[in-house]
């Protein structure tokens, strides 16, 4: 994980602990610099449902401990990680890593790329609050990669969590 990039001068374990950082705020509510679209009073309530960042800090610093055996570079120069999720489950599992960290990385993505009506399985596990406040300390933790948080590919990142929160607050009917 310390050889391999997720964007320039951040290694995969840089990332991670990005993560949980940026999941560490989330939950002490120190997020006054955060975009949360229209949706910050939701995720306020599902803060207070959420696991504490101790709970989860495995699971978020080893979300993606299979993107190097799955990395691969395109024609001009950049980096996919096809299925990593997957990869980061199975490189976790090998290792001798516990079910429940495993479940996390397995689903680290689900918020991300799956459609609003593909998640209502997903969200009736109490675990979603957890991937789904993750998801968005992600974003954050990722936001310069994407060139910011005025830029539009953040904003589609955005939309999508937004979506999502109303979801699984409906849900939940909190």
């Amino acid at each position: 994980m310390k050889n391999c990039y997720q964007f320039e001068n951040v290694n995969m374990m840089d990332h991670g602990n990005m993560v949980h950082e940026y999941y560490v705020q989330l939950y002490n509510n120190q997020t006054s610099e955060w975009d949360f679209g229209k949706v910050g009073d939701l995720i306020k309530k599902l803060i207070s449902l959420a696991s504490p960042p101790e709970d989860l800090r495995l699971y978020h610093i080893y979300h993606d401990c299979g993107k190097p055996r799955c990395r691969s570079v395109d024609e001009q120069g950049r980096q996919h990680f096809p299925n990593h999720a997957q990869m980061s489950y199975n490189v976790w599992i090998e290792a001798g890593g516990d079910e429940e960290t495993a479940w996390y990385i397995l689903h680290d993505m689900d918020f991300h790329i799956l459609k609003i009506d593909e998640l209502e399985q997903l969200i009736q596990d109490p675990r979603a609050i957890n991937l789904l406040l993750t998801a968005w300390s992600e974003i954050h933790a990722n936001s310069q990669m994407f060139g910011g948080t005025e830029s539009t590919s953040f904003k589609i990142k955005r939309k999508h969590l937004e979506k999502a929160t109303k979801l699984i607050v409906s849900n939940l009917r909190i």
